[in-house]
């Protein structure tokens, strides 16, 4: 069986930044989308109070801040974890994304007891937090060409280190092996004493 490579995926501070960013965009559009619905249109926003609520009550800057933000960030988190886990991570983020978003604006249009120019309004701020957060953030999970040298770079240099350190086990088991046969060279060599020695000229060999 083939040995498995682990799939090139995307730096997760990329992630990261780009959907911080994408989060604040998001946030600021939706403000100044209720600004414009408040001071321009004269309209009075209302929201639910919680998910699938019917009890409504007035948008403010710091709740509409807030909700962008909670999605923003969730989505961020999705999308680091599916980046590492998947495949091919930005059409799986890109689907779930975008029918995350179609659902919110779905959701949106059929909320009961408002008017129909607050349920407008509610849907361009669902919009705007869908197209502003999932599409900068799916454009991150793609994979460039600095993600395929980065790679490589690891890639060759756990090669480079690999081939180092098995050639250092052979170097030294080499050295090993000289010092063994220098030794069993000494011992078995014949020592010469000339005839005019103290011993009486005799020799001796092991």
């Amino acid at each position: 069986m083939a040995k498995q490579v682990r799939q090139i995926t995307p730096p997760a501070i990329r992630i990261w930044l780009v959907g911080i960013g994408a989060t604040s965009l998001a946030s600021g559009a939706n403000v100044g989308w209720l600004w414009l619905c408040t001071n321009v249109f004269n309209m009075k926003v209302l929201v639910p109070t919680g998910f699938q609520s019917t009890t409504y009550v007035e948008a403010t800057v710091l709740r509409i801040a807030i909700a962008t933000a909670i999605a923003g960030l969730l989505a961020t988190v999705i999308a680091v974890v599916l980046s590492k886990l998947l495949i091919g991570p930005r059409i799986w983020f890109l689907v779930s994304g975008l029918a995350v978003g179609l659902s919110s604006i779905y959701g949106a249009v059929t909320l009961p007891d408002i008017s129909l120019s607050v349920k407008f309004s509610l849907s361009v701020m669902h919009i705007l937090a869908t197209g502003f957060i999932v599409l900068p953030i799916a454009e991150a999970l793609k994979i460039r060409e600095s993600d395929l040298h980065r790679a490589d770079l690891k890639y060759h240099e756990h090669f480079d280190n690999k081939n180092a350190a098995d050639a250092g086990v052979v170097t030294t088991s080499t050295a090993g092996t000289h010092t063994s046969n220098d030794t069993v060279k000494d011992m078995n060599q014949t020592q010469v004493i000339p005839l005019d020695s103290q011993d009486g000229g005799t020799s001796s060999s092991d």
